[in-house]
């Protein structure tokens, strides 16, 4: 019976965390810096790129600087946030897989390794 209960405490049905919406996220890589907001019913969420990646042509940086652009499709399980056909008309014409692990923060987005943590974190002041 304990070996039961313990089971159940332990399964994501019973005990899982409830995530709790809008999911916000500050994920930087390099020079980029990207900001997500995620919906429970992906109506209304976005992304936007504060700091485009220097491979960029100059015209399309511009296009991409401080603009949202729609999410049209994520899956948020235990482990992972996995973005599908996440761009709508990305500038580029490409549609990128981003995948961010929910333990850890790091992930992947442009090509780019990246670590997300919660909230929009404003970068203000310079460093260094």
């Amino acid at each position: 019976m304990k070996k039961l209960l313990a089971l159940l405490l332990l399964s994501p049905f019973v005990a899982g965390e409830d995530t709790e919406y809008p999911i916000e996220l500050t994920c930087v890589g390099g020079i980029q810096i990207v900001y997500i907001h995620l919906t429970k019913n992906q109506e209304g969420s976005w992304f936007k790129v504060i700091n485009p990646q220097v491979t960029m042509l100059p015209k399309h940086k511009e296009i991409v600087k401080n603009r949202k652009f729609e999410l049209k499709k994520y899956d948020i399980d235990e482990t992972n946030i996995a973005f599908k056909k996440m761009i709508g008309r990305f500038p580029l014409g490409t549609i990128y897989p981003f995948k961010i692990s929910r333990k850890t923060g790091q992930g992947r987005m442009f090509n780019t390794e990246v670590v997300c943590s919660r909230g929009i974190k404003e970068f203000n002041k310079n460093i260094i």
